[in-house]
This record gives C-alpha cells, sequence and structure tokens, in this order.
C-alpha cells in the first residue's frame, strides 16, 4: 500500500512534469504505478523512474512495444503464453538443449520453459498439447504477463 505522503508526492510529480496520464497494477502483492503526460508538441518527452517504498514506479510516455512484430495464430493454432512477467529461459541451465523447438510436439504438463522472477525459477507447463509452430522469444529475454511464447498448432 502506498502512503498518503507518497501519493502527494507522486501528484507533486505529475504537476511539475509533463505527466498526464497514471496507470497503476498489483501482481503479487506488488504495486506497478506508470504515469505518462503529453508535453507540448516541440518538446521531447521524458522517462522518469522513481521509486516509493520498493514499489517500482515509471513515468513518461505511453508505452510502446517495443518488441518486434508478434505473429497472431491462425485459426487453428493456439499461444502459450507467460503467466507471470520475468525472464525466459529455454533451456534447465546454459548449454542445455531448448525444452521446446520449432517442429517439436508438446503434451499437457509438460515444461516448455523457465521463467525466472525475484530470483524464483519457476517452471512453466504446457496446458495444450501440439506440435510447435513458431518459438516466438528468445534465450534469457524479458517477458510480460500474457506475453505469447509459443504458437502451438493442436494435434
Amino acid at each position: 500500500m502506498i502512503s498518503k505522503h507518497k501519493i502527494q508526492e507522486l501528484i507533486t510529480l505529475v504537476e511539475n512534469s509533463g505527466v498526464s496520464e497514471v496507470e497503476m497494477s498489483s501482481f503479487w502483492g506488488f504495486t506497478k504505478l506508470k504515469i505518462s503526460k503529453n508535453q507540448s508538441t516541440h518538446l521531447p518527452a521524458q522517462m522518469v523512474s522513481h521509486t516509493i517504498a520498493n514499489t517500482p514506479v515509471q513515468s513518461g510516455p505511453p508505452a510502446t512495444n517495443l518488441q518486434t512484430e508478434v505473429p497472431k495464430p491462425s485459426d487453428n493454432q493456439l499461444e502459450i503464453k507467460a503467466p507471470l512477467v520475468g525472464t525466459y529461459y529455454s533451456a534447465a541451465k546454459p548449454g542445455d538443449a531448448p525444452y521446446l523447438k520449432t517442429g517439436d510436439v508438446v503434451s499437457v504438463g509438460q515444461v516448455v520453459c523457465i521463467i525466472e522472477a525475484m530470483k524464483i525459477f519457476n517452471e512453466i507447463e504446457s496446458e495444450i498439447a501440439g506440435r510447435v509452430t513458431e518459438v516466438l522469444i528468445q534465450n534469457e529475454q524479458p517477458v510480460e504477463f500474457d506475453q505469447p511464447l509459443f504458437i502451438i498448432e493442436p494435434l
């Protein structure tokens, strides 16, 4: 929970900056606060990071997707998505073969990758069976909640 004092600091930060939008979300007891404000067209928007009581707070223009265009599955394909925010690992340890690669067949309950969050390595299991038609993320890349990781063609 953010204290009234910290919220007042945020209001002051917004008033004294080019921020015009505030977005707040919670996940597993952590609160993420995003603040953005449009500035005049001839001034570049600034990204400002501020930490409030160990809670990450970002400010700046609305986030843009810096990732490359993610292919959408066709009508007969499904996605395996990241169930949490963290770092994606394609194998149990460096040098090991990846859990999945294009063309592999995956079954329900099979480990498809590891996502590290807060120094905890979480094995991610498939909830669908099928053939991997595309791996959408590279090893050791950050992932967001609900981000597509694999495209699967059900068998």
